[in-house]
């Protein structure tokens, strides 16, 4: 668990805010945050982190592929390995929550692509997120021993209550 960490959006992901993305990245880095949120969908913001963090080895940085298919998650991937340094730690499958996303578990999807890079050394977890439906999340943390979780926590809303349970079960 990261009790703090700095998220890809906001900031992160706008475009042609290179000089104030790197003066937050590292105003955040020299605060004691080590844990970087990053991800395809999230405009600039591997490029930032990257740049800003190039020389820094006591970081955590995690992206995510939203694109379910092996081939196009690999392009997704192999990108990030470039804009990152080719340092990421963990990579999580973005957004699930509809029926579509489970191709990503099929033997030519996004999830064998990313146990492929585990069991290579090029990552060490892999995770999945997921803001919308908590019975897909639970189907999927059912399908594979994911080591991280990203989904909403709100103690106001109790959605979301069942998939909390599965992962902490499963110490993810």
């Amino acid at each position: 668990v990261f009790p703090f960490g700095l998220g890809g959006q906001a900031l992160l992901e706008i475009p042609d805010r290179e000089k104030d993305a790197i003066a937050l990245i590292n105003k955040v880095y020299d605060l004691g945050i080590n844990y970087f949120d990053t991800a395809a969908m999230y405009g600039p913001s591997r490029e930032y982190v990257g740049k800003a963090l190039k020389d820094k080895s006591d970081i955590i940085i995690n992206t995510k592929v939203d694109e379910r298919s092996y081939d196009k998650a690999k392009k997704q991937l192999d990108k990030s390995f470039k804009l990152l340094n080719g340092h990421i730690d963990i990579v999580q499958l973005h957004a699930i929550g509809e029926q579509k996303d489970k191709e990503a578990l099929k033997k030519d999807g996004a999830l064998q692509l990313l146990i492929e890079a585990k069991q290579a050394g090029k990552i060490k977890y892999i995770g999945l997120t997921g803001h919308h439906d908590e019975n897909i999340l639970i189907e999927f943390m059912n399908a594979y021993d994911f080591d991280t979780i990203l989904l909403p926590v709100n103690p106001a809303v109790p959605e979301f209550k069942i998939a909390r349970k599965v992962a902490r079960a499963k110490n993810m």
